[in-house]
């Protein structure tokens, strides 16, 4: 007997060996897993918090009706739907206008004509989703989940309200309708799983961190805290990317599946899947050190058994007296592994709800997965990009003509790059006001007497080189909110920073922030930029609004501001390189 051979035979003894532990820890697996359904609770939680339900849209025209009329009818008290019609060129945006009328106010449809530079597709349409939600909790979700409960929603804040859980992600029912879904669809979601195991996902002092797209629920606060979708703006897998950050942080994460609750069509065909899965795969796994390792063991623990015993069985047919034992020795133990790993199989299928008889077909599904893990390596390496509903997409940069998505298509045309907006003003553009011409006028002579006066004109340190203009920002949800929309504001306009800062809440709750634009210096800094002298100063102002929403006192002082050159400051760039 070879050295080779003898390897050989170790190999389907090590085999064997690992699908024989994992048949024996399907009973343990099984007892861990988390199962949210219809009957888990009651009903909503007591005093339930407003949700915000963001779904983004693109070319959905077969989902989306769907979609909306069982978001529409669940039992949850209080939730506001909100559409992302994300540059759909199908029949999407006619149907959601039909629905939007027909909703009576309960649905709320956002049209997104462009990518934002540097943004991708789905991160761009959940943003501007939340730019206009008002929910204490937020839950994301996809076009193409089709919800079989109404209580989908009370179940899942229950669940979040139960066990103190920040981000909560409850993974779809799968729908498989087609002969290649049935053969592909179990073996790429256990290729994922393998990394992934909801128990440890749940496990605080764990590492592993997942969250589905199809249902991700959190609260504001956890959202603000891991910087949104701002955070992950360039990613293909957003869902688990911002799942990380939430553990990160140590934030309360939780997966659970579901067993009544919503499902989804995944793919309808193979090049579908490949696309789809290889997209994910390299999201997920994100390293090429992962990828490989995923690759190597669906390789050696599922496809050379099979073909490993398909050898021996014809080297056992075509041997001779001599060599019958070996042969026949490498047939029983590659035969024993191929054994042990159907059974395995003929377990975990049932619990997946693919059918017991598809497991036969698992040795199929893992070549096919074994090329879509090899195409999302190239993908991780900028070999390949990746192509996904009309968007192409390399490492993390958009390609081709997408990657000037940010303009609108006129000045696109003709070749005008848009001046970048602060976030905030984004998130509340469509409740921005502008003051009426006496209210800036009597802003601009405080202003002025501002900057004649000597008392005044170093305010926390810094000097005050220039007025630009007074700004007025109006409808922000938090006064933190309305202070930072204002530095924002005064950013686009060439300012450094905003003085003589007033803040307002009226009694609808809305917060106004207004102050004047200016550009300062740090105070004694010469226009060539010299080192200033050390000398005394105010200390920073104090922005932080009392508990009635109101400013303290020391709002009125400066509130610094650092904006991007391409805000339009107007001073010499050694000056610039001076301000805060």
């Amino acid at each position: 007997m070879s050295a080779w051979f003898t390897l050989w035979l170790a190999l389907a003894g090590m085999a064997g060996i690992v699908w024989l532990i994992r048949y024996a820890n399907i009973g343990r697996i099984t007892r861990q897993r988390q199962i949210l359904s219809s009957r888990s609770h009651p009903g909503p939680p007591p005093d339930a918090p407003k949700v915000s339900i963001i779904v983004a849209a693109k070319d959905e025209e077969d989902n989306i009706e769907t979609c909306v009329t069982g978001l529409l009818d669940q039992d949850y008290p209080g939730y506001e739907l909100i559409v992302v019609d994300d540059r759909s060129h199908d029949r999407t945006p006619v149907i959601l206008r039909r629905l939007e009328r027909q909703a009576g106010g309960r649905l709320r449809v956002i049209t997104v004509k462009a990518l934002r530079k540097g943004w991708f597709g789905k991160s761009n349409a959940m943003r501007e989703g939340v730019a206009v939600a008002d929910g204490e909790w937020l839950l994301f979700t996809d076009a193409d989940c089709r919800q079989t409960s109404r209580r989908t929603l009370s179940m899942a804040m229950r669940e979040a309200a139960a066990h103190e859980i920040d981000f909560l992600s409850v993974t779809p029912v799968l729908e498989t309708h087609t002969v290649w879904e049935r053969i592909i669809q179990p073996v790429c979601t256990l290729a994922l799983m393998t990394w992934f195991l909801p128990h440890r996902v749940n496990k605080p002092w764990r590492k592993a961190a997942y969250a589905n797209g199809a249902f991700i629920l959190m609260q504001r606060s956890c959202y603000e805290a891991i910087g949104g979708y701002e955070r992950v703006r360039n990613e293909l897998n957003e869902d688990v990317q911002m799942a990380r950050l939430a553990k990160q942080m140590g934030l309360g994460l939780r997966v659970v599946e579901n067993d009544d609750l919503y499902r989804t069509r995944m793919y309808d065909s193979l090049p579908a899947a490949w696309r789809g899965w290889s997209r994910l795969f390299y999201g997920c796994l994100v390293s090429l050190r992962r990828l490989s390792a995923a690759a190597l063991l669906l390789a050696l623990l599922c496809i050379v058994p099979w073909v490993s015993l398909v050898i021996a069985l014809a080297g056992l047919q075509g041997s001779h007296v001599g060599s019958a034992t070996e042969w026949g020795l490498a047939a029983c133990l590659w035969g024993a592994a191929v054994a042990l790993m159907q059974l395995v199989m003929w377990r975990v299928y049932g619990i997946l709800r693919t059918g017991r008889a598809w497991s036969l077909t698992y040795v199929l599904g893992a070549f096919v997965v074994f090329g879509m893990l090899i195409n999302a390596m190239f993908k991780a390496v900028g070999a390949r990009p990746t192509t996904w509903r009309g968007t192409t997409y390399r490492g993390h940069q958009l390609e081709g003509q997408d990657a000037v998505g940010s303009l609108s298509e006129p000045a696109a045309a003709k070749g005008i790059e848009e001046p970048t907006t602060h976030p905030l003003l984004q998130k509340y553009g469509e409740s921005q006001t502008e003051p009426d011409e006496a209210f800036l006028a009597k802003r601009r002579a405080e202003a002025a007497r501002i900057l004649a006066t000597s008392s005044t004109a170093v305010v926390a340190g810094y000097e005050i080189v220039e007025q630009v203009e007074a700004v007025f920002v109006d409808g922000f949800r938090r006064p933190e909110d309305a202070l930072e929309g204002l530095k924002a504001a005064a950013a686009l306009k060439g300012a450094t920073a905003v003085a003589n800062v007033r803040q307002k809440r009226d009694p609808s709750g809305k917060c106004s922030a207004h102050g004047d634009a200016v550009i300062v210096r740090k105070a004694g800094t010469p226009p060539d930029g010299k080192p200033p002298e050390p000398q005394p100063h105010a200390p920073p102002g104090d922005t932080r609004p009392t508990a009635d929403g109101e400013p303290t006192a020391d709002s009125e002082r400066m509130a610094e501001v650092k904006i991007p050159q391409s805000t339009g400051d107007r001073r010499d760039p050694k000056e610039r390189s001076d301000a805060p």
